[in-house]
């Protein structure tokens, strides 16, 4: 009797180890999209306002980025500046091919469905004619290889004129639960 005891209890114990062990490993795995970035783009146009959600694309650089910070200092990754020109949206994109220009976004922080969430919104009034078909957001105000994710605008290039506006809103959720 009481070597079955023995046994039956290093047989739970041996198997509550193993879950522990596999929820340990697991774990990381299964937290992939803890953060994720949409944009939502503005045209202020002669011929009338749009307002596009667009497809967007969180860099690798900007998840090493945001992977370090969480794991040294557990601070946030402030990506302040948004950035808008030319370019192919893709993950291994660190600047945007060509930068037309690059601005310190306004930053509103809020929860959103329990999860810590920022915007960054910058508008853009144009005093010439230019044509743009992506956005991206940055942790630098300058330089390469900063570019925490970016978007092509939903319609492909956009033109400009002199006094129409791009407003660009940068909205990124992490997920901490």
């Amino acid at each position: 009797m009481e070597k079955r005891k023995i046994i039956q209890t290093t047989g739970i114990t041996a198997i509550i180890l193993c879950a522990f062990l596999l929820g340990y490993f697991i774990s990381p795995t299964t937290q992939q999209n803890r953060y994720k970035a949409n944009i939502f783009i503005g045209y202020e146009l002669f011929n009338g306002n749009n307002e596009l959600k667009t497809h967007n694309v969180v860099t690798d650089i900007g998840e090493l980025q945001i992977e370090l910070r969480q794991s040294t200092n557990g601070t946030y990754v402030y990506f302040g500046y948004i950035s808008i020109g030319n370019a192919t949206a893709s993950q291994t994109l660190t600047e945007l091919t060509q930068e037309y220009d690059r601005q310190a976004g306004t930053i509103v922080r809020w929860t959103n469905g329990g999860d810590s969430a920022f915007n960054c919104t910058y508008k853009w009034t144009f005093t010439e004619t230019v044509s743009l078909n992506c956005a991206g957001n940055h942790w630098a105000i300058s330089g390469n290889n900063n570019m925490g994710a970016v978007a092509n605008f939903p319609s492909g290039a956009q033109v400009f004129n002199a006094n129409e506006n791009l407003t660009a809103r940068w909205v990124w959720t992490f997920n901490a639960n």
